[in-house]
């Protein structure tokens, strides 16, 4: 472009954020002014047949300036719906300042605060409305005032991603199921379950109408997802790795994706250091009926797949800790203000998300308040949540139980939680309907 061009482009909205754009957005952040910024809300993106999240981005090339504004828009109709007469229509009105109508909502923020926030601005753009949007991050920023002393960013060095389960095949073949909920069961499983012995336990295979033995000194407890976990400690219901060969193993290879030689020496080297006591999946349908949790604990240490992210060095006290605030509303808020916007359906963040949220640090916690936090823990860690979105549609007892409580150590009164719990609630609840109809015009 030449000095003071227009460019107009749709552009897939992880140039918000993420490594992999970083270049390119910090270059357009510093030499450009973004006047407009355009978010569908009933379509994943203006592509035709969009599968992945994107945005129209409207700028001008010259240098931002202190009172530059960027006007961010999100569509309430979907844009099959729109013709070119109620576009010019929707124009006219951002032009005339008009914030909010049956077609749009909008806001204006100054353009230095995407500078300020160039290594992440998708908290402007994340979710499908502006007014939801600002309730949940003005209880992030009541949050952060209260409890500055309280809380710490987690780091790169307390965190590892779980068992590494690829190439194709090798999670079917080294883990077993736990069918606590006919969810756990229903697809890419191998190994189910059955009984649990002394010195081994029984196992299923649907396909081959058989049951194996597996000794125990060749099973280690894991999670392989959390698809029908209800409980946050899963101490008791948990499911198992295999380490070591066993009997009718080749036949199992045979049933599963596996391709090549398979190698038992491989798995005990990915293991090694990947024992927990807690985890955090980084990728989960969030509007599923068996989804219920972001966490799990257990007593004695587990491993995960890669779709976990796990703490290895934590003791079982601060473990406990940081499963109740995962799942927290606090927890939770700061995981859909930071989740990768992508394909719609789910809520995924790696592991430089987490390291964005800020958590309580056990450190600092009187004692006082740990044992209000094992309290706490002892009420509501073993009792069996519904659904996610239905914890905080229904006011889930222990779902209340907990986030008064999580609230309560980081210096709410309780008038100040009576005011904000329904609040933030309504607006999640809002949220994830919104966000779980969002592609489904056609």
């Amino acid at each position: 472009l030449k000095p003071n061009g227009k460019i107009a482009a749709v552009v897939p909205i992880n140039i918000a954020r993420g490594k992999a754009t970083e270049k390119i957005r910090k270059y357009f952040l510093e030499n450009y002014h973004i006047k407009y910024i355009v978010k569908t809300t009933k379509d994943l993106g203006f592509s035709e047949s969009a599968q992945f999240r994107d945005i129209l981005l409207i700028a001008e090339k010259r240098k931002p300036r202190d009172e530059d504004q960027t006007t961010i828009v999100f569509l309430k109709k979907s844009i099959r719906e729109i013709d070119f007469n109620k576009v010019k229509e929707i124009v006219g009105s951002i032009l005339l300042n008009i914030y909010s109508t049956e077609d749009y909502e909008m806001q204006k923020i100054p353009t230095s605060q995407l500078l300020t926030n160039k290594n992440n601005f998708m908290k402007f753009l994340r979710g499908t409305s502006v007014k939801r949007n600002e309730v949940i991050l003005k209880f992030l920023e009541k949050i952060e005032s209260k409890s500055k002393s309280k809380m710490i960013n987690l780091s790169s060095e307390e965190m590892l991603e779980g068992f590494h389960a690829s190439p194709a095949g090798l999670s079917q073949l080294v883990f077993i199921v736990n069918p606590i909920d006919e969810s756990r069961s229903e697809r890419n499983v191998l190994l189910t379950l059955k009984k649990i012995e002394d010195s081994y336990i029984i196992v299923e295979q649907p396909e081959l109408n058989k049951e194996f033995e597996i000794e125990k000194d060749k099973i280690v407890p894991a999670i392989k997802t959390l698809t029908g976990i209800k409980t946050m400690n899963v101490t008791y219901s948990h499911d198992f790795l295999i380490t070591d060969n066993f009997n009718n193993f080749q036949e199992l290879i045979h049933l599963s994706k596996w391709k090549g030689k398979f190698d038992w020496k491989e798995v005990k080297k990915r293991m090694n250091g990947r024992a927990t006591h807690v985890a955090i999946s980084h990728r989960i349908n969030i509007f599923s009926k068996n989804t219920h949790f972001v966490s799990c604990f257990s007593e004695i240490p587990f491993y995960t797949t890669h779709a976990f992210t796990i703490f290895p060095n934590k003791s079982k006290e601060e473990s406990k800790l940081l499963c109740l605030f995962f799942n927290s509303v606090v927890g939770f808020s700061q995981i859909l203000n930071l989740m990768k916007e992508t394909t719609g359906q789910y809520i995924e963040f790696m592991e430089s998300d987490l390291k964005e949220i800020k958590v309580l640090n056990f450190e600092v916690l009187s004692q006082s308040e740990k044992s209000i936090i094992e309290k706490v823990w002892n009420k509501v860690s073993s009792i069996e949540f519904p659904s996610i979105l239905d914890q905080f549609e229904k006011r889930f007892w222990a779902r209340e139980e907990l986030d008064r409580t999580i609230l309560k150590v980081l210096g709410f009164s309780n008038e100040e939680i009576d005011e904000w719990l329904p609040e933030i609630y309504d607006a999640i609840v809002e949220e994830l309907k919104a966000i779980s109809e969002t592609g489904r015009t056609e």
